[in-house]
């Protein structure tokens, strides 16, 4: 670990040690551990967060892509299935939608 010096207002420090007493921070250098490991995560998922939205930026969904086109082949599979139940009504002796 890396030992570092930060000057506070005193304000702020008063507030941390009240908060020191009552939560589960064991010390003040314990309750900075915790609200820097809390910050740095969200800025984790935050960062993340925007690679997400960059990456439907560049390639919408819906688009065809190295895979093939999504909406066409759920289109085939859905008038796949259709012609399917079509089929399985008649054998059953019902008259199809």
């Amino acid at each position: 670990t890396t030992q570092i010096a930060v000057r506070l207002p005193s304000e702020l420090l008063d507030e941390v040690d009240r908060i020191v007493q009552t939560e589960a921070a064991a010390s003040r250098a314990d309750a900075v551990r915790q609200a820097l490991d809390l910050w740095v995560r969200a800025a984790k998922r935050r960062r993340t967060g925007e690679a997400i939205v960059a990456g439907y930026d560049r390639m919408p969904p819906g688009r065809p892509d190295d895979w093939g086109d999504l909406n066409a082949a759920l289109d085939w599979a859905t008038a796949a299935v259709m012609s399917d139940l079509e089929r399985q009504e008649r054998e059953a002796g019902l008259e199809p939608w």
